[in-house]
């Protein structure tokens, strides 16, 4: 048997339930910690003009979806 295995406490029923009741907790206060309005802002910084076609036009396309998926909450310009 490894010494990791020797050193390892054995949960009991217990740890398991106030463990599962924290991680539960954090789950469901996730989505009030993200309504609280705060938007994050990026500055994307590039070594090609914006409108470029490829790189400068697939920039902007995905700063916009990340916009779009995040609500608004996480923007890169």
């Amino acid at each position: 048997m490894s010494d990791a295995l020797k050193n390892q406490k054995n949960l009991s029923r217990r740890d398991m339930l106030v463990g599962g009741a924290v991680g539960s907790a954090s789950v469901l206060s996730a989505p009030a910690v993200m309504a609280q309005g705060t938007v994050t802002e990026w500055k994307l910084v590039t070594s090609w003009p914006k409108n470029l076609p490829g790189p400068g036009v697939t920039a902007q396309r995905i700063a916009d979806q990340v916009a779009l998926l995040s609500g608004g909450a996480f923007k890169i310009r």
